[in-house]
C-alpha cells in the first residue's frame, strides 16, 4: 500500500510570509537611515535632552541638599553618553573613510624631484619662465649676465633642462661656485670634444685661451655659466676670487667677441655680488629673475603629476607651503616639489605623521629615524650647510674627519639620504667622492642663534644679505629640532 504523500504547504501562506519578512526588513533599513541622518539625530538629541530635564525635574524633591555637582553630571549624562557612543565613533569613522580617498591616481615616474632636473623631455614649468629665459639669452650679447632668484625657485633646472639645451649656435660650459673658476675653466676649454677634438698646446693663461676658444667657434659663441655663484663669494679663498677677479675686471675693459659670461645666484647676495669688480645691475637687460610659483601655479603643477588629490588635502599642503615660505600666495618650487614627494608617497591618504602642517616635519623625521643612518644623520648633514644656509659640498674624507666616523659609514649614510625617494644630498662627481645637500637651501632663513655671525657681511640681519628678515625655518634648524626629538619617542 503506498504511503500518502505529506500535504504542500499553501502558496499564500508562503507568500505572505515571504512579504511580512521583506516589508520588516525594509522598515528596518528606513529606521535606520532615519536614525543616522541629520534628523534623526536633531531629535535623539532633543529627546536626550527633554529626558534630563524631565529626571531632573521629577528628581527635584529626592535631591534636594545634594551636592550641586551631582545634579549637573545627571542632566549632563544624556548628552554625554550620545556624545561617547555616537558621535565621536562616528567622527572617527568619518576621518578614516576621508583619509582613504584623499589620494588617487597614478605618479608620473621622476616627476616630484628636488635635485636640479637635467632632463628636458620631463621638464615643465607651469608660470612659462622657462621660454622667457630662452628668449633673453637668445637675445642678449652683453659680455655679462645676471640670473638670479630665491633658493629653490628653479633657476638650476630651468638652465639644464630647458635653456641651455636649447640655445642655438652655443657652446655651454657650466662650472659651479664652489670650484675654482679660473683653473677649471681652463681645463674645460682644453677638454678634448669641448672646443678643440684634440688637446691644444698651453696657451699662456686663460684669458689668451678663451680668446683663441671664440675665434675657433665662430660663428657660434661661447656661454660660460657660473651657478651657485654665490659659493664662490662665501666659501673661496681670496687668492682665487682676486685671479677671477682680475678676469673680470679685463673682460669689462676689453669684452672678447662671442663670449658671454652667466652668473647664477640667489638674489639675497645680490648687494655683496654688486662690491665685486662686475658691471652693475640692470633689470631686464643684463638680468633677469626667477621668480616663485604663484599659488595659481603650484596647483597646477600638482595636478599635472598624474596624483588625484582632494580639493581639501591639496589646500592644506598649499597652506603649509605658503606658511614656510612667510608670504600669501608665492609658493618656490623646491617646497612644493618636497611636498609632492611626501604625498607620492601614499596610495590613500596621509598617515597620523605627514598630517597636513607637519609634512616637511614628517619627512625629515622619517628620515632621521632610518634605522641604519639614525645614529649618524642627524650629525652628518648640517657639516653640508654654510653658517649663511647655503650648501656647502664636502668630500667623503672631510665629513669622516669632522664627524669623527668612519668614511665607509659615511659614504652609506649618504647614498641612503640621496636615494630618490629622498634626495636629500647628491654626488658631485662620478667617483661619488664629493656631495652637496639639495635641500639645505630650500628653507634659506638665519637661524636666530647664530647672531651676526650668520651674515658675511657683519650685519647681521640674515643669510648673508644685509637687510633680509630672519625666519624661523631652516633646514639645518629642521635637522636639529628633529633630532632632538628622538630620544625621548623612540
Amino acid at each position: 500500500m503506498a504511503a500518502a504523500s505529506p500535504a504542500p504547504l499553501p502558496t499564500a501562506t508562503a507568500g505572505a510570509a515571504d512579504s511580512a519578512a521583506s516589508g520588516l526588513g525594509r522598515a528596518i533599513e528606513r529606521t535606520l537611515g532615519l536614525a543616522n541622518s541629520w534628523v534623526g539625530k536633531l531629535t535623539a538629541y532633543v529627546v536626550a535632552v527633554t529626558a534630563g530635564v524631565y529626571a531632573f525635574q521629577k528628581f527635584a524633591e529626592p535631591l534636594k541638599g545634594r551636592p550641586f555637582w551631582i545634579l549637573v553630571s545627571l542632566l549632563a549624562a544624556p548628552l554625554v553618553l550620545a556624545l561617547v557612543f555616537q558621535a565621536i565613533p562616528e567622527l572617527v569613522d568619518r576621518r578614516r573613510r576621508k583619509r582613504l580617498t584623499e589620494i588617487a591616481g597614478h605618479l608620473q615616474a621622476g616627476y616630484f624631484q628636488l635635485a636640479p632636473r637635467e632632463d628636458e623631455a620631463s621638464f615643465t614649468r607651469a608660470d612659462g619662465k622657462h621660454e622667457e629665459i630662452l628668449r633673453w639669452l637668445e637675445q642678449r650679447t652683453s659680455p655679462i649676465l645676471y640670473l638670479t632668484g630665491l633658493s629653490g625657485s628653479g633657476k638650476s633646472s630651468l638652465l639644464a633642462a630647458w635653456v641651455l639645451p636649447r640655445l642655438e649656435r652655443t657652446v655651454v660650459v657650466r662650472l659651479r661656485g664652489y670650484q675654482d673658476p679660473v683653473a677649471v675653466l681652463e681645463q674645460e676649454l682644453l677638454r678634448p670634444g669641448v672646443i678643440w677634438q684634440k688637446p691644444t698646446a698651453e696657451t699662456g693663461g686663460v684669458r689668451p685661451l678663451l680668446e683663441r676658444a671664440c675665434r675657433s667657434i665662430r660663428p657660434r659663441r661661447l656661454l660660460v655659466v657660473l651657478d651657485q655663484f654665490e659659493e664662490f663669494v662665501i666659501l673661496q679663498d681670496p687668492d682665487r676670487q682676486q685671479r677671477f677677479g682680475q678676469l673680470m675686471s679685463a673682460m669689462r675693459e676689453q669684452p672678447i667677441a662671442g663670449l658671454t659670461f652667466v652668473f647664477v645666484f640667489r638674489n639675497e647676495y645680490t648687494g655683496l655680488i654688486e662690491k665685486l669688480a662686475l658691471p652693475p645691475l640692470n633689470q631686464n637687460t643684463n638680468w633677469k629673475e626667477v621668480p616663485p610659483f604663484t599659488e595659481s601655479a603650484a596647483r597646477d603643477f600638482v595636478q599635472a603629476s598624474g596624483l588625484e588629490v582632494s580639493d581639501e588635502l591639496l589646500r592644506d599642503v598649499l597652506r603649509e607651503a605658503a606658511e614656510i615660505e612667510q608670504t600669501r600666495g608665492i609658493i618656490r618650487p623646491v617646497t612644493i616639489n618636497l611636498c609632492g614627494l611626501v604625498l607620492g608617497r601614499f596610495a590613500t591618504g596621509l598617515p597620523r605623521g605627514f598630517r597636513p602642517g607637519g609634512l616637511v616635519r614628517g619627512f625629515l623625521r622619517e628620515s632621521v629615524l632610518l634605522p641604519p643612518i639614525r645614529d649618524l644623520a642627524p650629525v652628518l648633514v648640517p657639516h653640508l650647510i654654510t653658517r649663511n644656509v647655503t650648501k656647502r659640498p664636502r668630500t667623503v674624507a672631510e665629513l669622516a674627519a669632522d664627524t669623527a666616523s668612519d668614511p665607509a659609514a659615511v659614504r652609506g649614510c649618504l647614498r641612503v639620504l640621496g636615494q630618490s625617494d629622498r634626495a636629500i644630498v647628491r654626488p658631485l662627481d662620478e667617483e661619488q667622492q664629493t656631495w652637496e645637500s639639495l635641500t639645505t637651501s630650500s628653507f634659506p632663513c638665519s637661524i636666530p642663534s647664530w647672531g651676526a655671525g650668520g651674515c658675511p657681511s657683519g650685519e647681521g640681519s640674515g643669510p648673508g644679505c644685509p637687510g633680509s628678515r630672519p625666519r624661523p625655518w631652516s633646514w639645518s634648524w629642521l635637522w636639529r629640532q628633529t633630532a632632538e626629538e628622538i630620544p625621548s619617542s623612540s
